[in-house]
């Protein structure tokens, strides 16, 4: 059963369901929302035209699942969303059926390094040890100074 929901302000309404805007801001990256299912979570599956994603029942957490190697199959058909019987859900896109179960996601993080290249003052770029206005911004490559002046 889908936890009732009060939505004030625009909406958008799917299978049934109503969908805040404010989700937008919050989460989902596409206004057009193509299907809604609900998991044996009581999680709730959207399908857009830029991925899947999971609403979570318990804290309205979204989470974006993307595919980055082919973007059609991102872009899902309207109204075509199933749940079978053995918990699997299932979305359509123009190119193929896109199945999954949701109790075997995992949520992997990967921890990627950050690496500064430049850093710009109005335009300008700082040269280590160079002054601007009389002021030793960096005093090393921008990935290996400890502070910046």
């Amino acid at each position: 059963m889908i936890p009732y929901i009060v939505i004030l302000g625009p909406f958008t309404v799917a299978n049934g369901f109503a969908v805040a805007g404010g989700f937008v801001k919050n989460g989902l990256s596409s206004e057009s929302i193509n299907s809604i299912t609900e998991d044996s979570h009581h999680d709730i599956w959207i399908s857009t035209s830029y991925g899947i994603y999971k609403i979570n029942s318990r804290d309205l957490s979204i989470l974006n699942f993307y595919n980055s190697d082919n973007v059609k199959l991102n872009q899902f058909i309207n109204g075509a969303a199933a749940v079978s019987s053995d918990g699997n859900i299932w979305f359509s896109t123009n190119e193929s059926l896109v199945t999954f179960n949701t109790d075997s996601i995992e949520n992997i993080q990967i921890s990627a390094p950050i690496y500064f290249t430049d850093i710009k003052i109005n335009n300008h770029s700082i040269i280590p040890s160079e002054k601007y206005r009389g002021i030793r911004v960096i005093e090393n490559e921008v990935n290996l100074s400890n502070a910046i002046n």
